[in-house]
Formats: C-alpha cells, sequence, structure tokens
C-alpha cells in the first residue's frame, strides 16, 4: 500500500463528509483512510462509521479526547502505507494529490514531499500559501541545513498537512512524552521526521484545501498557549546539535522567535480575551517572571520591529493592565474590520 491518510477529527460533523468523499474521490486509489475519533460529542463518530462500512479502506478509531497530537500518533501506529499524508477533518485534498504524490514518488523516492495549499475563507476569499522554494528542488546531505533553517527562523513548514511523509521516518516513541498543548503540536511531530529523511522534495504544487472558519478567526483565548510555544522552542533548541547547528546565530533566532511569540500573546494574535482579563493578566505576569522569557528578552529585545517591541516594553515596566485594555482594543478593531 502507498499511502496511509491520517485525520484526526473531534467534533466535526459539519465537515467530516466533505473530507472523506474528497479522499474517496482520488484518481489514485491505492490508500488507507485512518480516521482518529479523539472523544468527539456530535455525529461525526457515526458519519465516519458509517463511510467504514461501506469502504473497507477505511478505519475508524474511537479515542477518549486526548488532543489531536495524540490522535495523529494513533493514526501513525496504525499506518500500513509506505507514506503518511495528514488531512484535518474540517478540510479536503484535491482530487488529484495522490496521483501527483506518487508520481515524484516513482522519479525521485524522496522521504518527504512538501507542497503548497489553497486557503479559503468561509464566505470570503481564497488564497495560496506561500512559495518556499523553487519547483522541484531537492535536499540532500548537502543541502539539507535550507530547510533546517527554514523551519527555525519562520513558521512555513510548521504544519503537517502540506508533507507526505515516509512511514518509516516516524519515530512515535520519541514524541509520545509531550504533552497535549493548545497551538502548534504540528511542529513536535515534524521534528523526528525532518531529521531522519535522507532526501526531502519541494513541489510547487497546490494539493491540499485549507479551510478557514470565518467564526473560528477570532480565538478563544488559551491561557496555556505560552507553555505550548516555550516547549516548542525547547524542542527545537533540542534538535540544533542533531542539525549541526547549536551556533549562538540559530540560538538568537530561537530566541527572537520566543518573543515575537510572547508579542502575540500579549496583543496580536485574535484571542479574544473579553471577560477572561485578570486572567490575561495572570498569564501575562508568569511570563514576565519566567526565566525562559527573560534570557530571549535579554539577547534578543533590540531584534525587534518597534511593533513587536511595545508589549514587551509593556511587560517588562509591569503595565499590564494597560496592556489588557490595549488586547481589547485591538481585537475589537480586527472584528470590525473582518465584518467589513
Amino acid at each position: 500500500m502507498l499511502f496511509s491518510i491520517v485525520v484526526p477529527m473531534y467534533n466535526s460533523e459539519k465537515y467530516i463528509g466533505n473530507c472523506i468523499e474528497s479522499v474517496l474521490k482520488q484518481t489514485e486509489g491505492d490508500f488507507q483512510l485512518i480516521i482518529v475519533n479523539d472523544g468527539s460529542n456530535d455525529d461525526c463518530g457515526d458519519i465516519a462509521d458509517n463511510y467504514a462500512a461501506t469502504d473497507k479502506r477505511i478505519m475508524v478509531i474511537h479515542q477518549e479526547n486526548s488532543g489531536s497530537f495524540h490522535a495523529r500518533i494513533k493514526g501513525v501506529d496504525n499506518a500500513l502505507g509506505d507514506y503518511v499524508v495528514f488531512l484535518d477533518a474540517d478540510d479536503t485534498l484535491k482530487e488529484y494529490t495522490l496521483e501527483q504524490l506518487k508520481k515524484h514518488i516513482l522519479i525521485d523516492e524522496p522521504d518527504i514531499i512538501i507542497y503548497r495549499a489553497e486557503n479559503f475563507i468561509e464566505n470570503g476569499g481564497v488564497f495560496q500559501s506561500e512559495k518556499l522554494f523553487k519547483d522541484g528542488t531537492i535536499f540532500e546531505d548537502s543541502n539539507k541545513k535550507i530547510v533546517y533553517e527554514k523551519f527555525i527562523t519562520d513558521s512555513s513548514l510548521n504544519n503537517l498537512w502540506t508533507k507526505a511523509i515516509k512511514t518509516k521516518c516516524f519515530d512515535n516513541n520519541k514524541v509520545r512524552h509531550y504533552p497535549p498543548i493548545s497551538m502548534g503540536d504540528d511542529v513536535l511531530f515534524t521534528l523526528e521526521p525532518l531529521t531522519n529523511a535522507k532526501k526531502i522534495k519541494y513541489i510547487d504544487e497546490i494539493l491540499y484545501n485549507y479551510r478557514i472558519i470565518k467564526t473560528s478567526m477570532t480565538r478563544k483565548f488559551q491561557p496555556n498557549v505560552y507553555n505550548g510555544f516555550k516547549l516548542i522552542t525547547i524542542a527545537k533548541k533540542g534538535y540544533l546539535s542533531k542539525w549541526d547547528m547549536n551556533t549562538e546565530k540559530y540560538i538568537n533566532e530561537l530566541s527572537i522567535r520566543t518573543l515575537k511569540n510572547v508579542s502575540g500573546i500579549a496583543l496580536y494574535s485574535q484571542a479574544n480575551i473579553r471577560g477572561r482579563e485578570k486572567e490575561f493578566v495572570n498569564v501575562l505576569k508568569e511570563i514576565q517572571s519566567d526565566s525562559f522569557f527573560y534570557e530571549a528578552y535579554s539577547t534578543s529585545f533590540r531584534s525587534l520591529s518597534l511593533l513587536r517591541k511595545l508589549p514587551i516594553f509593556l511587560i517588562m515596566k509591569n503595565k499590564l493592565k494597560l496592556l489588557s485594555y490595549l488586547k481589547l482594543i485591538v481585537t475589537k478593531l480586527r472584528t470590525i474590520k473582518q465584518a467589513n
């Protein structure tokens, strides 16, 4: 079997049918579809079971809610295909996705294929994800560090759903110990395959449809998001030595990323804190007293733009209530802009 498509699913009854149909309509039929129902309390589990009853290529696994990260681990544990393709339950594949991936596998036998997505906002616009490299570029021992550098310096390579990964590149035993985090768990899942891959191929092809749900564009405030970002940065730092990149340059890049994440949490992210201002201030206090944040501040604050410096400056000056008021204003202005 060539492909295992892993779909973590939680309360996705509105979208899971379209997701499954996009897989069943593939022009390449050599696949296994693994749907991991992560403790949903809507009807998406029944919908998936009904599809599985009519197509033996579909496997549905039901588990207690443990987060998308551990749902993906469960999916990879059950993968029979040579390659794993990840698909979120509210997204879809292009009908030719697997056919195109197979073509590149037969030509170059890469361990990882990186491709592009088309992002569409419900009742809104459509835009394509960023082009990262020249079409057809192959990264091996001599130039693989280019991929690692991109992974360290920005977030464009973070997601799993624009990668087909050879199953043998995963080592789930090395990731099981990570605790569930609210955002960014794709990064933790990507580190080991990137390390183990001997050959990575980038193709400038749109093979994935990523849905941006308008009602979720202003996200619910998640008090543990900083700890999640911190865990990701520590994990990335742990791989620098494996990638022969444990130098001041890349350590500083991760410190800058930490400060940008804090800046986003404090002011620029889409999280709505209305009614939770006191909790928000408590999160800022935790950040303020965190040695990991302070180390990043001490080494990399000067490297930030003025807009990124503002919330960091207010945190360091203990102007936390002022920052919460600014956050409410920024969120309100963004909501008005989206409505128009």
